[in-house]
């Protein structure tokens, strides 16, 4: 399908986006036990992101009809 509105340069620039799916091949999975993919500092940075978040206290929702704070 061709898009009016998009401009020669701009198809020569940026090219195709649909290049990025793999529309023939079946999904990727993430490699779970593969002992070469190494992901150590961001692993830990998700364990301890999640740990804050199981941490946090729960929110509370305001009151109805509560004023806007002053400026």
């Amino acid at each position: 399908m061709h898009e009016p509105n998009i401009s020669a340069w701009r198809r020569r620039t940026c090219g195709d986006l649909t290049s990025a799916f793999r529309f023939a091949r079946p999904p990727a999975s993430y490699p779970l036990g593969n002992g070469s993919l190494r992901l150590a500092v961001t692993e830990s940075r998700l364990l301890r992101a999640q740990r804050q978040v199981n941490d946090l206290p729960a929110p509370v929702a305001p009151a109805v009809n509560e004023p806007l704070p002053g400026q």
